[in-house]
C-alpha cells in the first residue's frame, strides 16, 4: 500500500506537532536546570542564551542546521569553561528552547 501526503496534510501536521515538541525541549531545560545547584543553574541560563544570541548576531548566513551546530559547540566550549556538566545530548534540546523563546517574542513576517 502508497500512502501518501499531500503538501498541505503535512503543513497541518507540522503545525500542530511542532509546537507540542518544542514546548516538551522547554520542560525538559527547565526540568534539567532546575536539577543544578542554584549558582550552575543561573549560570547554565544565562550561557544558553548568551549562546543562541551570538550565534544569531555572527552567523546570519548560515542555515537552521548550520546555526544550530555553531550554537552546540558554543555552548558547549562555555559550559566546560564554567565547569557545568551537561550531557551533550541535552544541550540541542536547551538551545532549542532558547531558540522558541526568543522567536516567539518575534513578530511574525
Amino acid at each position: 500500500m502508497n500512502f501518501q501526503l499531500t503538501d498541505a496534510e503535512i503543513q497541518l501536521i507540522a503545525a500542530i506537532v511542532v509546537p507540542f515538541v518544542i514546548s516538551a525541549a522547554g520542560a525538559l531545560f527547565k526540568l534539567l536546570i532546575e536539577k543544578l545547584p542554584s549558582a550552575q543553574r543561573a549560570n547554565a541560563e544565562k550561557l544558553v542564551e548568551v549562546a543562541v544570541k551570538q550565534v544569531e548576531q555572527q552567523c546570519k548566513g548560515l542555515e537552521g542546521p548550520e546555526k544550530r551546530a555553531e550554537a552546540v559547540a558554543l555552548l558547549q566550549t562555555l559550559l566546560k569553561a564554567a565547569h557545568i556538566n551537561v550531557p551533550s545530548s541535552i544541550v540541542e534540546s536547551l538551545i532549542e528552547a532558547v531558540v522558541f523563546e526568543i522567536n516567539k517574542d518575534k513578530p511574525q513576517a
